[in-house]
């Protein structure tokens, strides 16, 4: 992508200027509906796991993609109309930006992702 990824334009790497407030605040609102959008899927909500500012792209005009799904998890079909969360049984995250309560007792949940916002 042509401005390179979120974390790369916050800390400025490669001399980049920063990012003006305004372009920020349009950054997070199009973050937050296309989490929204993959966190309400149906019928298997997907839950990224690991959504971080260089997990995020940004195009020539600052819209945003939300990449690397790789990690993400898909709810079981059986489950996914009656529950938000998920036990997890291994954990490939990032750790400084997961939610502390996965850790301890493995229930991953569209929660996490919006705390990990």
């Amino acid at each position: 992508m042509d401005n390179g990824s979120l974390e790369e334009r916050l800390f400025r790497k490669g001399g980049t200027p920063t990012i003006p407030w305004w372009t920020r605040f349009k950054i997070a609102a199009e973050n937050a509906t296309g989490l929204l959008f993959i966190n309400q899927t149906k019928p298997e909500p997907l839950v990224h796991r690991d959504l971080k500012p260089g997990n995020i792209l940004l195009d020539h005009n600052h819209v945003t993609k939300i990449i690397d799904v790789g990690l993400a998890r898909l709810f079981p079909p059986s489950v996914a109309n009656t529950v938000t969360q998920y036990h997890m049984t291994s954990a490939a995250v990032t750790f400084f930006y997961i939610d502390p309560g996965v850790p301890k007792t493995g229930i991953l949940g569209t929660n996490s992702d919006i705390y990990t916002f």
